[in-house]
């Protein structure tokens, strides 16, 4: 069976690889904020193991 896709849901189509983009985009400079936020000194990260370890023998 083939699909035939009209113009108008192509437009669509790429406005959400658009939003996509964008929001990929958004993730990358929190990440590289939170980064450079951990080398200056400013935040800590979490030690998600340890802190399992820590509760699950509590």
């Amino acid at each position: 069976m083939k699909i035939k896709i009209l113009p108008a849901a192509m437009d669509d189509l790429s406005d959400i690889d658009y939003e996509e983009e964008e929001i990929r985009q958004t993730w990358i400079e929190e990440v590289e904020a939170r980064m450079k936020a951990v080398k200056e000194g400013r935040a800590k990260l979490l030690d998600y193991e340890a802190l399992y370890e820590h509760y699950a023998k509590n």
